[in-house]
């Protein structure tokens, strides 16, 4: 019997591929969604904390200068939030697109694989059933079917 021949062995290496690729590709977006929250953190901490200064100079000898540029510098801040959230929104999007790709591409392969499976066990099968049929031919050959027929005489 011929040996077995998966015909999509090709196809399902380039899956196997294309899933570490695309894997690779979530996590760096992942990654990435990651650095941008804590980003966005950094400027939350920074707003909150000229806040306080202002509200201590307020409490204590007024400097006028101080005083005028907090206004624009919490603006400013407050602007950086706004841009860096959407920032973050992005990178989630990106993050979720990456990780479906992956999902979609291990369905696939998975696909692939149990299908590979499937033919390799009807493979086995047919192994199986043309063994049996070689070792009864090889019974009946050797004299093994003729015992029963001489019984009857």
């Amino acid at each position: 019997m011929k040996r077995f021949e998966f015909s999509l062995r090709t196809l399902l290496k380039y899956k196997i591929n294309l899933e570490k690729k695309r894997k690779s590709l979530w996590a760096l977006a992942r990654q990435k969604r990651f650095e941008e929250e804590r980003l966005l953190e950094e400027y939350k901490a920074e707003e909150a904390s000229a806040r306080k200064r202002m509200e201590e100079f307020s409490l204590g000898a007024v400097d006028l200068e101080m005083l005028r540029s907090f206004p624009p510098y919490v603006r400013r801040l407050l602007n950086l939030q706004r841009a860096q959230q959407s920032a973050v929104k992005e990178a989630l999007k990106e993050e979720e697109e990456r990780f479906q790709e992956w999902i979609q591409t291990r369905k696939e392969k998975k696909a692939l694989e149990n299908y590979r499976a499937k033919l390799w066990k009807e493979y086995l099968r047919e192994l199986d059933k043309s063994e049996q049929i070689e070792m009864d031919d090889i019974f009946i050959n050797s004299g093994g079917g003729r015992k029963h027929e001489n019984t009857n005489l």
